[in-house]
C-alpha cells in the first residue's frame, strides 16, 4: 500500500476549537514531515549517487564514473541539499553563514539553484524538488552525456522512510503542544 496515515483516538466529545487545533497541529507536522522527506531524497541522491573528488587536482583529473556523478565543484549537489552558492567577493564569513536566514544569504549574493515546492490540493500533498543547475537534467536523463540519474534513485531509496519521517514530525508537534 502506498499510503501514509496517522491514526488517533479521541475520548469524549472534543470541542470544535480543540478539533481545529488538532487539525492545525497535524497539518503542520505533515508539512514538516514532507520537508524531512525531501531532505532524505537529497541525502540519498548526493550520498549514494555522487562521488566527491578529493581536492582541486583530483576534480580536474578524475575520470567519468559509469553510474555515479563526480562532485567537482559541489554546485549540483549543493543545489539539491539547499546550499547557497556565492561569488568569492560575496562569500559571508564562515562563523556567520551557518545560522543566517535564507533572506539574508540572498541579500549577500547567495544563489539558491535548487527548488522545493509543496502544494496541498484535493486532500493530497504534492512535493516537487529539483535543480536549476544547467547540467543537472543532462545527467539525470542522459541528454548528450551518459545517463547518471541521482534524483529518481534518491527518491526511490528514501520513499520507504517517508511515513516514519512524517509520523515523527507530527508526534513532535503533538508533544510540544500537549496533545501527545
Amino acid at each position: 500500500m502506498n499510503e501514509a496515515n496517522v491514526k488517533f483516538t479521541i475520548d469524549g466529545k472534543p470541542s470544535e476549537m480543540a478539533m481545529n487545533e488538532l487539525f492545525n497541529i497535524t497539518m503542520g507536522g505533515l508539512l514538516q514531515g514532507v520537508m524531512k522527506c525531501m531532505d532524505a531524497v537529497a541525502l540519498f541522491a548526493v550520498g549514494k549517487y555522487m562521488i566527491a573528488a578529493r581536492g582541486i587536482r583530483a576534480a580536474a583529473t578524475t575520470n567519468v564514473h559509469p553510474s555515479k556523478l563526480i562532485i567537482r565543484t559541489g554546485r549540483l549537489s549543493g543545489s539539491i541539499t539547499k546550499n547557497y552558492r556565492y561569488t568569492i567577493s560575496a562569500l559571508p564569513r564562515a562563523e556567520y553563514s551557518s545560522f543566517m536566514k535564507p533572506s539574508v544569504l540572498e541579500e549577500l549574493g547567495g544563489i539558491q539553484e535548487g527548488y522545493r515546492i509543496i502544494k496541498g490540493t484535493g486532500g493530497k500533498i504534492q512535493a516537487k524538488m529539483g535543480t536549476n543547475v544547467e547540467y543537472g537534467a543532462k545527467h539525470e536523463y542522459g541528454q548528450g552525456v551518459p545517463k547518471r540519474p541521482y534524483l529518481q534513485p534518491g527518491l526511490d531509496d528514501a520513499y520507504g522512510k517517508f511515513s516514519g519521517l512524517i509520523e515523527e514530525q507530527i508526534g513532535i508537534l503533538y508533544k510540544m503542544t500537549g496533545w501527545g
